[in-house]
């Protein structure tokens, strides 16, 4: 099976560097990649855990979500014509994205999702989580150390003059092959029952939980300060947002180290329990303000990527936060609990980075939409470079209705940035740019 995925992977890698007309493009080497890497690694951690039939369904169904996502991506990022956008960062955001999204459903796809929010099926899950942790910790340790030894054998013989061992093992038909084989080896070897590591994660989660009250008292610190000084402040610092966010995440991880699977009996002190609780009655605060900070950015500057990322962040934050809140606001006569909470909230992350992959959320459509509402008013400072080359096609084809506009100011300003070069771009699915074959026979084309 590795030596399988290893030449499909390296057939993709050619198609890569070649000109191959729509085979070497994005839509379809991303899914191709995606599909190629993410089954036979999903096979491998489930083989043991889930039935024959079932885990043929579970995969198929993750390969199409794969497939279809990676693909929508590769057209957004693709080329118009001659103009290629820079596609290399929303590349590495794709793959992020969807690992985080993958890591989320792995342990979904083991269980049934009502099994998972009952006490001892969420236990179970915890479980699970934890399990596929260790296990790819454990194989991309070890697929580091593999590496790091085979480029120290490269080192001292190519500090003796001898270049054979760096002709041979820096090249992609042992690249691919050898990282194969040692994560598969890796995984399987590491692929060890719950109770084996269950001891760890409980010193590790002990000793951790004590930064829970840590973080609850620098919330409520913050929050008490900022009814002294007041929000004026908070709102004219670049920092707001980024700061926020990192808070809430602190308190939810943090208070979570403390829940753990819901089971444990080993509290902390009353007192740091109350001042806890405490912090999650005040962090629906950290959300609202959240909001408002990115509301102030917004009104001034329009939406961006990045701020439509911000906004996803925070709202996913503020459905554990306000989750939370409910919690430690009836106590005992809570309609839910919170691992129910967390359940829920796991799912909607991988249903929320699964769309922002579809037409469903495509952030780089909103993003040129309103920037393009900003026109009259950005004047002189409308970033016309971004829709050229941050876009994808999106801003590419808005910047070709520009080109078209009754302005001349407007019009003369997209036709020069339509002429610029494609950008280079690096990574393994990165193309080779060059400049637009004449630029005056361009300009009369658009």
């Amino acid at each position: 099976a590795a030596q399988r995925r290893e030449a499909l992977l390296e057939c993709l890698q050619r198609l890569a560097e070649g000109s191959h007309g729509a085979w070497a493009e994005l839509y379809f080497l991303l899914p191709a990649y995606a599909v190629a890497v993410g089954v036979p690694l999903t096979f491998y951690l489930l083989r043991a855990h889930v039935a024959s039939t079932a885990l043929v369904l579970r995969l198929c169904a993750l390969a199409l979500v794969l497939g279809t996502g990676a693909a929508y991506v590769g057209w957004v990022n693709g080329p118009i014509g001659e103009l290629r956008p820079v596609s290399d960062g929303s590349v590495f955001l794709y793959g992020f994205l969807t690992l985080l999204a993958w890591f989320v459903a792995l342990p979904f796809l083991r269980f049934r999702l009502r099994d998972t929010l009952a006490a001892r099926g969420y236990s179970a899950l915890f479980d699970e989580a934890w399990r596929l942790a260790v296990t790819l910790a454990f194989a991309m340790l070890f697929v580091g150390l593999f590496w790091g030894l085979l480029s120290l054998f490269v080192a001292l013989f190519k500090s003796i003059g001898i270049d054979w061992p760096k002709e041979i093992i820096y090249e992609r038909y042992f690249v691919y092959p050898a990282t194969c084989v040692a994560s598969s080896f890796a995984i399987g070897f590491t692929d060890i029952k719950p109770e084996t590591f269950r001891g760890l994660r409980r010193v590790l989660l002990t000793l951790l939980r004590w930064l829970a009250p840590l973080t609850a008292l620098i919330v409520l610190l913050f929050l008490s300060a900022l009814i002294v000084q007041g929000v004026d402040a908070l709102g004219k610092t670049h920092f707001a947002a980024g700061g926020l966010i990192s808070l809430s995440l602190a308190l939810i991880v943090f208070y979570n180290t403390v829940y753990q699977d819901g089971t444990e009996t080993d509290r902390l002190p009353r007192a740091l329990g109350w001042l806890l609780r405490a912090a999650l009655l005040t962090g629906p605060a950290l959300a609202v303000l959240g909001f408002w900070a990115l509301g102030l950015r917004i009104f001034q500057h329009g939406l961006s990527e990045d701020r439509l990322y911000a906004l996803l962040v925070f709202a996913v934050l503020a459905g554990y936060l306000a989750g939370y809140w409910i919690v430690a606001l009836r106590s005992g006569k809570a309609p839910f609990a919170i691992r129910q909470v967390n359940v829920v909230m796991a799912l909607v992350i991988v249903a929320t980075l699964v769309a922002v992959q579809t037409p469903l959320l495509d952030f780089k459509r909103l993003a040129v939409s309103s920037q393009l509402g900003r026109l009259d008013v950005s004047g002189d400072k409308f970033d016309y470079v971004y829709l050229r080359h941050d876009a994808g096609r999106h801003g590419i084809l808005a910047l070709q209705q520009l080109a078209l506009s009754d302005d001349e100011k407007v019009l003369g300003r997209a036709k020069l940035v339509l002429t610029e070069a494609n950008r280079r771009e690096y990574g393994p699915l990165a193309r080779e740019q060059g400049k637009l074959s004449d630029k005056v026979r361009f300009v009369t084309r658009i």
